[in-house]
């Protein structure tokens, strides 16, 4: 029973970041398609610039909506993101004690990489066309499968003693 309900929430868990790096990827490249790379560069908010060429009859400017929608998507990726870092971290650290320090360590982490390596929107549009955006792919692909492969070896080591 126990094997089963790791199996269906890893499955889940590999099905949520893949769906997250879909999104992401595809608010990326939806950029890049539309607007090119070194135009993409000069943008201040990319995502916005395409969704100012949205229009409707009623509505002219869809700057409003667009930035609500973007805020949200962002929202919800960076919770989703910091449920699966503490579900992964929390399996190595069987303290129950220390789920409050795993979730600031998370935050706190974010905080001081947005604050030490984004110096500015152009520096990080720069940085990550060319260092972070295949990194993200690799790094988006593999923790899933270090997670089952870690699974798997887990529950071998649990059979064999």
């Amino acid at each position: 029973k126990g094997v089963e309900k790791s199996k269906s929430i890893f499955f889940t868990n590999t099905l949520i970041v893949l769906f997250m790096t879909f999104m992401f990827l595809g608010t990326v490249t939806g950029v890049l398609a539309i607007f090119g790379e070194e135009f993409s560069k000069n943008l201040v908010y990319p995502a916005q610039g395409i969704i100012r060429l949205v229009s409707f009859g009623f509505i002219e400017r869809f700057d409003i909506f667009g930035i609500t929608v973007m805020v949200f998507g962002s929202i919800i990726r960076a919770s989703i993101l910091h449920i699966s870092i503490y579900q992964g971290v929390r399996n190595i650290l069987p303290n129950e004690r220390a789920k409050w320090l795993i979730h600031l360590a998370i935050g706190l982490s974010v905080i001081i990489y947005s604050f030490t390596n984004i110096h500015n929107h152009h520096h990080y549009i720069g940085t990550y066309l060319t260092k972070y955006y295949p990194l993200t792919a690799v790094i988006s692909i593999s923790i899933p499968v270090i997670t089952w492969v870690l699974s798997e070896c887990k529950l071998f080591l649990n059979k064999t003693y």
